[in-house]
């Protein structure tokens, strides 16, 4: 049980709070997004650092959590956008803490395709500070944080839009 613990905190705190601004939660803007690596659903490696200069959208959730639920068809249409298809835009739903043939289940069961990075023991989560699911970061070209936010709720979908359109047009880092 103990070893679940972050997990009950995760939902307890993704339950109860609304989108929070840049600075009430998680890693600031700004600042050069932690080097996770980790296995997706296919068994592959997905590491952070070999995404330089592309946009990376990061959503933390899991299959329990309604607003999770709610928030991940934004997820899908962002992986079905011209950016993703070209490579500009990776989309990640990091999954937290879930056995791989529950989420490839749910994933199923929605019809999703998006990228499922697993982290099962909630390193990632903890890298990226995230107290509450989702939890959603946007990593720009440069590798730092360049948008996120907690929770879901009505205007979040379009503030995700708005974030993603953003960092795709910002220049990319000199070399």
């Amino acid at each position: 049980m103990r070893k679940y613990g972050w997990l009950l905190g995760l939902l307890l705190v993704g339950l109860l709070v609304a989108p929070m601004s840049a600075d009430e939660d998680g890693l600031a803007v700004g600042t050069t997004a932690p080097q996770i690596q980790l296995k997706d659903l296919d068994g592959q490696e997905v590491k952070l650092s070999d995404l330089k200069g592309k946009v990376v959208y990061l959503d933390f959730w899991a299959t329990w959590c309604p607003p999770c639920r709610a928030a991940l068809p934004h997820t899908q249409k962002l992986s079905e956008t011209p950016a993703a298809k070209e490579g500009k835009l990776v989309v990640l739903a990091v999954n937290c803490g879930e056995e791989a043939a529950r989420v490839k289940s749910f994933l199923k069961t929605n019809k999703y395709d998006f990228r499922v990075p697993m982290d099962p023991d909630g390193k990632a989560g903890d890298a990226y500070k995230v107290q509450g699911i989702p939890a959603f970061y946007l990593i720009g070209k440069d590798g730092k944080v360049a948008w996120k936010t907690v929770g879901f709720d009505d205007n979040t979908g379009e503030e995700i839009h708005q974030a993603v359109e953003a960092a795709l047009k910002a220049p990319a880092p000199a070399n």
